[in-house]
């Protein structure tokens, strides 16, 4: 980055003419500098008349806000003028500004020539400005920042706005469990199992799925301020539709929840009895349909018969617990049925997949393999096993050639294939992609950011005389800078999706 020179700029006015005995070329002096330098400047004198007792004052350059001056100090006439001129005579002073220690603003004052008979003013103004290494660096973080900013609205974001409504949804949840006294997680447990998603999904930075969890814990939420003696008969009928007709069995656990009194309606002191009620009839309709369902598996698969007594067997022990009484015991065992049911589940599709490689490997072995000789044999062997037992044969180098040829031929593929991969990572079009909006975005932010530079820093001579303004000038450029970037829409989204190969 390369930084601004100093600019300095001398004006030089015309003379006209004039009944003077002393005249200065040029009549006034404007030096517009960066900060901190040091500048001389020439003065011609030239004398039309006799001039004797010629000296030079200099007082005291102020700043138009009168907080900051160039003193007097600061200016040098290098050569001392002579106390008498003689008439046509011509002199050059070298004037010496040392600007290293002052503000920048703008100065101005007056160099007095006296002598004799008269008296001659060299009028001074001298702008001077802050060096370009700050300016740059404010404006170059300020884009960075505007970047950043854009990056956490097209992403973090999401993230942590979907964030903050799990929040309030755990702090509804704790205001309800308070007033209530009950805890709504553990007596509701499909509630507790959506505000369980939504945190998987914030974890996994998929803000969207998280945003539809809590909606449903929200629409499960809104389902629990219904009136609680409605919820509970609802779900007494869906039992009463599961249960065979005349069923006489001895269940403690269906009597509890099922023989309610009505006059627990009236009562809000049984509100957490007929949630309890609830929730355990769900349960237990959760039960009988995975028994049923294993049952079904165990028909077609005889080896799930131990797991469906092992579900069959809890399903007992349920029966003889109080729920209402006993919550904890209960839940532990409908979470031990439900543990075996998943165990059964997957350990289905494992017992499937290993009859048909078991089919398939049989199938293999009728046939070719009693027909070949022994050599032949072992080499069958050899493929179904993937392994490299060899028969021994006569030729032993050829065989070793052979594998050689083998090692290299899978060698040069996995180095195709890797080379492949690279090529795509590379030339692909992802790539193009990626590299199309880096280009394109930092030319962009480029343009725009030596534009503001040039229109705050470069035009302004005195940059810096109101350090506040100006530097927060050159924030809000780079501010700005990333946002008519996005405004206009050159490049889209950075959530470029990378290909699955």
């Amino acid at each position: 980055m390369q930084t601004a020179q100093a600019v300095l700029v001398t004006r030089v006015q015309a003379t006209p003419p004039s009944d003077q005995s002393l005249t200065l070329l040029p009549e006034s002096l404007t030096i517009d500098a960066t900060r901190p330098t040091t500048e001389t400047r020439l003065v011609l004198v030239r004398a039309s008349s006799t001039i004797t007792n010629l000296q030079a004052i200099i007082l005291d350059l102020p700043r138009p806000d009168n907080h900051r001056v160039l003193g007097h100090q600061q200016i040098t006439l290098h050569q001392g003028l002579p106390p008498t001129l003689t008439a046509g005579s011509l002199i050059t002073i070298p004037i010496t500004l040392d600007l290293t220690s002052i503000e920048s603003g703008e100065y101005t004052g007056k160099i007095h020539f006296i002598y004799a008979n008269g008296e001659t003013f060299l009028p001074l103004t001298i702008r001077v400005k802050d060096g370009a290494a700050w300016p740059l660096i404010v404006l170059t973080l300020a884009v960075v920042i505007g970047l950043t900013v854009t990056q956490y609205r097209s992403g973090a974001f999401r993230l942590d706005e979907v964030g903050a409504r799990l929040d309030r949804l755990h702090h509804e949840i704790r205001e309800r469990s308070m007033r209530e006294g009950l805890e709504l997680l553990k007596e509701n447990r499909a509630l507790a199992a959506q505000v369980a998603m939504a945190q998987q999904q914030l974890d996994n930075h998929k803000p969207d799925e998280a945003e539809q969890a809590i909606q449903a814990a929200y629409r499960l939420l809104a389902d629990y301020n219904q009136d609680s003696w409605t919820r509970y008969v609802n779900e007494k009928e869906k039992l009463n539709l599961r249960l065979p007709p005349g069923r006489t069995e001895q269940n403690d656990y269906l009597a509890s929840v099922t023989e309610i009194p009505d006059s627990a309606r009236q009562e809000p002191a049984q509100r957490m009895t007929l949630e309890r009620a609830t929730q355990a009839i769900r349960d237990y309709i959760a039960v009988e349909a995975s028994i049923a369902e294993a049952q079904e598996i165990a028909q077609t698969q005889p080896e799930a018969q131990t797991l469906v007594k092992a579900m069959q067997h809890e399903q007992a022990s349920l029966k003889q617990i109080d729920p209402l009484r006993q919550p904890d015991e209960a839940r532990r065992t409908v979470e031990a049925i439900a543990a075996t049911k998943q165990k059964l589940a997957q350990q289905t599709p494992r017992q499937q997949s290993n009859a048909q490689a078991n089919k398939a490997a049989q199938a293999r072995l009728q046939g070719p393999v009693a027909a070949t000789e022994t050599a032949t044999y072992t080499a069958y062997l050899t493929n179904l096993l993937q392994s490299e037992v060899t028969a021994p044969t006569p030729d032993s180098k050829s065989s070793q050639a052979s594998r050689w040829r083998m090692f290299w031929a899978k060698a040069n593929e996995d180095l195709a294939t890797w080379l492949e991969g690279l090529r795509w990572k590379l030339l692909g079009p992802h790539m193009r992609l990626v590299t199309f909006k880096v280009i394109v975005t930092a030319t962009v932010l480029i343009l725009l950011s030596l534009t503001g530079f040039v229109q705050l820093y470069t035009n302004n001579p005195t940059f810096g005389s109101n350090a506040v303004v100006d530097y927060l000038a050159l924030v809000v450029w780079g501010l700005g800078a990333e946002a008519a970037r996005s405004a206009i829409g050159v490049v889209g989204s950075w959530n470029t999706p990378v290909r699955q190969r």
